[in-house]
Order: structure tokens, then C-alpha cells, then sequence
């Protein structure tokens, strides 16, 4: 068995091991001697089970494997005539299984959970996935958009048309289309290929557009990530910045990054089905509201809270019944009882952005009510807010109510919320908006 040569293919990196050229010399060595077939199979087994063991730890394993890679093998992208081949791959390693092992083959791993509304609709000619996607499925859609939640962590929010291919729940191959990617600190490591590159996430949210020619778009919204294009070195691109990778694998100029683009992918990171406004939804909330702390910007911004809290003692609120409301006529006050499932969204804009801000959001439940007035926005940050957040304890804040030009309007099902805020001089407009959730265990 030549191992020497078959250690050198194996170590390439996953979108360089999977051009035809590489592919047929595995296929080769592999298809003619079983001693280099079994080798393989074992390699392919110890990557997975090292995937695994490193998902907790505090380095990144991609960061361990591709070093190592590197050790043994320089190569660098061919930029002309890539295609996948997993499906060869995949059917040289379960032909070795059948030829060794009598009675059914081992299921492939489930990669995730697939949410995905009715709006989506999945390419002709492709199998329409499941709500639990294994490793090697194809996701080809031509239209709406859907969520993976992944084994690893990440969270991929998937515009169509897209065409992408799950390689294992730590790995996409994005073949065309639009993805915004959540990656919190336990799925650092996640990484998306394409034709011309792969993205290395390092504990972020970034948004990537992938067209028919292979020419990328990375978009760098929280954190950052590390881009591996051509022969160029490694590249990390801070949040801020957008890189694109042509069709030629090399990288362009930096620019700064365009957040509408990822709007509703955005907002449906933090469970939010639709969102249109200036309001930018946000997976991670700032770190302090407070008016000491605020710098000028160019909108407010929408977070997610707590999610499914079973109120513990009434909860003070504004209505949230169907109508138009203004400051001369706010919500009837009301009552949210002791033992009532929630969520809380909180919505921030100050007089340091552009005003007024003008928006429509559609909630995962009903609104049951809204903090309006500084009394209960204190009182729901200390029962809904995040303990690492800074909020203000200050009279003057609030929304609608003592605001003169505010307006708000609740849309019939009690899931579409309306807003209109003036962001009046010295002032907070602010607003916590309480969603019903499904009772635990129902």
C-alpha cells in the first residue's frame, strides 16, 4: 500500500479533497488494494470521532486540522473546473461496508433540524428534505427561506434560490444562493466552502451570497472569521467589513458591509418570521442602552431576551388588542398573571439616530402586552433583561407614552407590531414587547 501518497490526499483540505482529480487518485488507490481501503475507512472515522472530541474544547478544531494539513501538504485552489464528488467518495467507502459487513448499512448522521415554513419552495428533480438533514444531503430550493439548526451550534438562515450540500453538521458547501450564519463560541470552528474558497468562522455572524460562477460575497456582521481563497494566506476579517472572492479565487478590496442585505435573515435568527424596518435586528444585544454609552448611528436596534419564561408574580403592561394607538390614546392597561409563558423582544432607539424610525415586525406568538413607560421597563429588566446588559434606570424612557408624535398599531392575529417612533431630544424610546410561547412540554 502506497500510504505515503494516500496520506498526502487525505490531508488536503475538504474542498481541495473533493475536485475530481483527487477524488479518481483515492478512488484508484483504494478500489485496487482492500489494505488501502481499510486505511481510508479508518481515517474517514478518525476525523469524524476528532470533530467530535474537539467540539468543547477552547480551541478551534478546524484551526488543529487545517495546521496539520498544512504540515504535510501545500497545495493551493485550482480556480477552473471544480466540481464535488462526494458522491463518489461516499460510495467507495459504503461499497467497502458491504463487501465486509452483512445486513443493512449504518444510517448516515443527522446534521440538524431543518424549520421550514410553507412559503419554501424545493427544486424539481431534487428529493425534498426531511426536518432532520443528515450528512451528504443537497438542499436545492427556488424560492422562500428556511433555518438549519445544526449538531455543532450554528444556526444558518438560508435564502433560495440556493443550492447548498450539508457536509457534516461542522461543514457547508455552498454551491450558489444566500446564508446568514450564526455561530455561538461552542460551534467556533464552522466553516462554509464553495468553488473558490471556504469561510472559517471564529465566533461571529456573517452573511455569504454564492453565484452560479463561484464568485462569493462575505459579509462580516458580529465578530469575525478567517477567509481561505487561492494561494493567499489566510485572511481574518473583523465585523464591519465585507471581502469578495471572484470567480478566479482571488480576494478584492475590502468595503464595509450593507446589513439590509441580511435583513430577514437576520430577524429570523432571533425567531422573528418577518421583519421590515430600520430597526436592525441583533443576535447579540450591546452591551450597555445607556445614554452615556450611546454613540450616533443610523438606526435603533431589536434583540431577543428571554425565551419561554413562566412568569413568576403578575406582570405589569399595555394591552397588546388589535388597533392604532397614539399618545392620546394609549393601550388599556393590563395584567400579565403569575405562570404565564413568555418571551421578550426589546426594541432601542434614542435621539442619536436618524428619526423617526418606522418599522413592522411579526412576532413567533401573539403580543399579550408591551412595557411602554419607564415603571415597567425597570421593573421588566430585572425579571426579562440580560444580566450582562447595562440598562438605564431613568425616568425618561419609554415609547408612546408622553411621547407626542409615537404611534403604534397591533395587526388583527396580534403578531404583526407596527411602530412609528420619533426619537424626540434626550429621551429613550424604548419598548419591551412580551410574545406567548408554547407551555413547556405541550
Amino acid at each position: 500500500m502506497d500510504s505515503s501518497r494516500l496520506d498526502e490526499l487525505l490531508l488536503l483540505p475538504r474542498h481541495l479533497r473533493e475536485q475530481p482529480e483527487v477524488v479518481a487518485a483515492i478512488r484508484n488507490l483504494v478500489e485496487n488494494d482492500d489494505e488501502a481501503l481499510r486505511y481510508y475507512v479508518r481515517w474517514m472515522q478518525f476525523e469524524s470521532n476528532l470533530r467530535w472530541v474537539l467540539r468543547d474544547d477552547g480551541f478551534s478544531h478546524s484551526e488543529i486540522v487545517s495546521k496539520l494539513r498544512r504540515q504535510f501538504w501545500q497545495t493551493r485552489l485550482l480556480a477552473a473546473g471544480i466540481t464535488t464528488a462526494v458522491a463518489l467518495m461516499i460510495s467507495v467507502t459504503l461499497g467497502y461496508y458491504s463487501r465486509q459487513h452483512e445486513g443493512p448499512l449504518p444510517s448516515p448522521v443527522t446534521a440538524g433540524v431543518l424549520e421550514a415554513g410553507s412559503d419554501v419552495v424545493w427544486a424539481e428533480g431534487h428529493a425534498r428534505p426531511s426536518g432532520q438533514p443528515r450528512n451528504g444531503d443537497r438542499l436545492v430550493a427556488d424560492a422562500g427561506q428556511f433555518l438549519l439548526r445544526m449538531r455543532s451550534g450554528a444556526e444558518v438562515v438560508c435564502k433560495a434560490p440556493l443550492d447548498v450540500e450539508i457536509n457534516d453538521s461542522w461543514e457547508l458547501y455552498l454551491h450558489r444562493g444566500q446564508i446568514c450564519v450564526h455561530a455561538p463560541p461552542d460551534a467556533k470552528g464552522f466553516r462554509v466552502h464553495t468553488r473558490v474558497g471556504e469561510v472559517v468562522d471564529l465566533g461571529t455572524v456573517f452573511g455569504m451570497k454564492v453565484e452560479a460562477d463561484g464568485e462569493s460575497d462575505v459579509q462580516v456582521l458580529e465578530g469575525k472569521v478567517e477567509i481561505n481563497a487561492g494561494e493567499a494566506e489566510p485572511l481574518r476579517v473583523d465585523a464591519g467589513t465585507a471581502r469578495r472572492i471572484t470567480s478566479e479565487g482571488r480576494l478584492a478590496e475590502s468595503r464595509p458591509i450593507d446589513p439590509a442585505a441580511y435583513h430577514n435573515q437576520l430577524g429570523a435568527l432571533i425567531g422573528l418570521p418577518a421583519i421590515s424596518s430600520k430597526l436592525i435586528p441583533l443576535t447579540t444585544p450591546p452591551a450597555s442602552l445607556r445614554p452615556k454609552d450611546q454613540t450616533s448611528s443610523a438606526t435603533g436596534g431589536v434583540f431577543r431576551e428571554r425565551q419561554d419564561v413562566t412568569t413568576a408574580k403578575p406582570v405589569e403592561a399595555y394591552a397588546g388588542t388589535p388597533g392604532k394607538y397614539t399618545r392620546e390614546q394609549p393601550p388599556e392597561r393590563t395584567v400579565l398573571p403569575a405562570g404565564t409563558v413568555v418571551t421578550s423582544y426589546f426594541i432601542h432607539a434614542d435621539n442619536t439616530v436618524e428619526a423617526p424610525v418606522d418599522g413592522v415586525l411579526t412576532f413567533p406568538g401573539e403580543i399579550l402586552g408591551m412595557a411602554l413607560d419607564a415603571d415597567q421597563l425597570n421593573a421588566g429588566d430585572r425579571d426579562f433583561g440580560f444580566a450582562n446588559v447595562q440598562y438605564p434606570s431613568q425616568t425618561r424612557r419609554g415609547t408612546l407614552i408622553g411621547e407626542e408624535d409615537d404611534e403604534l398599531e397591533i395587526s388583527p392575529d396580534r403578531r404583526t407590531l407596527r411602530v412609528h417612533i420619533s426619537c424626540s431630544a434626550g429621551a429613550f424610546d424604548q419598548l419591551r414587547v412580551y410574545v406567548s410561547s408554547p407551555r413547556p412540554g405541550s
